[in-house]
């Protein structure tokens, strides 16, 4: 597989596209939503707008936009590639990206943090556009600290200690026998299991990286504690602890899995790696064929999602010491979601369902996440992600 072709090609379609496009979740920029208001009607139009293989959004008024995630998700593709080709080209597709994010970082918190470009309707809670979310703030938060780590810029460690200030400064916190979850954005006090081992895992890259804070260290294994202590007995995860939060899915899953994995890398301490192995055990067993397909839902296989697809690819390439089948298993997912879900412009479909296959090319969701994914399984990544 043609791992170079495959990015260079992705790589032109978000360069002439400068890096906006449609999300999956922007159906609340639409003009309708501000005239027709109310919870559900706003949850009605989110959903419509994301099961819908036919793009409503021009008709609608919903704009092509930067996505401060999407984003931060390019920055770090870029980095992986400076790393390991060494060519200042990529760094100059790179500050603008970062100056980009300095700007439009949320305001009125403390430190740096980042949110959506669009107003978000949950089940749980209402999220106005812009407001910081420590799943958005930690993955823009890694972007710059991979690039203090390979360019030595002071100026990036600025930033990314910002996002420390503001998980710490900001955010909620649940607590419980010693261990503790974070919120998911100022806002909500709900208990979300990736953003709350995210957060963990951020503030010890922190600490590893030189900032010698040491509550960061105790947060850390806190938010871990807790998280590992509601892995169900089968080895997975529910996405939240809320009743109407309690399913299981494949990229939030993986997001645990790979932080779980950082967190026991770098604190050294092994009392998790049998709630490492039982998850990842879960994972495989649940999520992926032996053709190289993969499910959304543990317990059924469609729809096939791309962001699912770019996340088993990750974590197969992070866990691959776990099983010495991983990396062949990614190389085989990869293929088959490049054979099967890559348009003939490069750029990747979003969904495929049991009887219809939805093409359209969202941005963050499907493009940035795939540059990312076989990025590294082409350089065999493992730290930058």
């Amino acid at each position: 597989m043609d791992y170079n072709f495959i990015l260079s090609k992705l790589e032109e379609y978000v360069e002439s596209e400068e890096y906006k496009g449609y999300d999956p979740y922007d159906g609340l920029n639409s003009p309708v939503s501000k005239v027709i208001k109310g919870k559900y009607f706003r949850i009605l139009l989110t959903q419509m707008m994301k099961i819908t293989p036919i793009n409503l959004r021009p008709m609608l008024g919903i704009k092509k936009e930067c996505n401060p995630k999407g984003i931060g998700l390019f920055v770090i593709y870029y980095l992986l590639k400076y790393k390991y080709e060494k060519s200042t080209s990529f760094l100059k597709k790179i500050l603008p990206l970062l100056h980009w994010l300095v700007v439009h970082k949320s305001k009125g918190y403390s430190g740096y943090s980042w949110g959506y470009n669009f107003d978000w309707q949950s089940r749980v809670f209402f999220i106005p556009k812009g407001t910081p979310t420590i799943v958005n703030s930690c993955f823009i938060g890694k972007a710059f600290l991979n690039a203090f780590l390979l360019t030595r810029e002071e100026f990036y460690l600025k930033v990314a200690k910002g996002v420390g200030e503001f998980i710490v400064e900001e955010l909620n916190r649940y607590e419980e026998n010693n261990s503790l979850c974070f919120s998911y954005t100022p806002l909500d006090k709900i208990r979300v299991h990736n953003a709350n081992m995210l957060g963990g895992e951020f503030l010890l890259k922190l600490y590893t990286a030189g900032v010698k804070k040491k509550e960061y260290v105790e947060l850390a294994e806190r938010c871990v504690k807790y998280s590992v202590e509601k892995q169900n007995k089968d080895g997975s995860w529910y996405y939240g602890e809320e009743e109407c939060e309690r399913w299981v899915d494949n990229f939030h899953t993986g997001f645990v899995l790979n932080s779980l994995y950082d967190y026991i890398k770098m604190s050294k301490k092994k009392e998790y790696w049998e709630n490492l192995v039982k998850g990842y055990k879960f994972y495989l067993h649940n999520f992926v064929t032996k053709e190289g397909k993969v499910k959304y839902y543990s317990n059924k296989l469609y729809p096939i999602d791309i962001h699912a697809v770019a996340q088993t690819i990750i974590t197969l390439v992070k866990l691959n010491q776990l099983d010495k089948n991983s990396l062949p298993l990614a190389h085989k997912v990869a293929k088959w979601g490049i054979e099967n879900m890559r348009s003939k412009e490069g750029y990747f479909y979003y969904r495929i369902g049991r009887v219809v296959k939805n093409k359209i090319p969202y941005i963050r969701w499907g493009q940035a996440w795939m540059l990312v994914a076989l990025g590294v399984l082409h350089y065999e990544e493992k730290d930058l992600v």
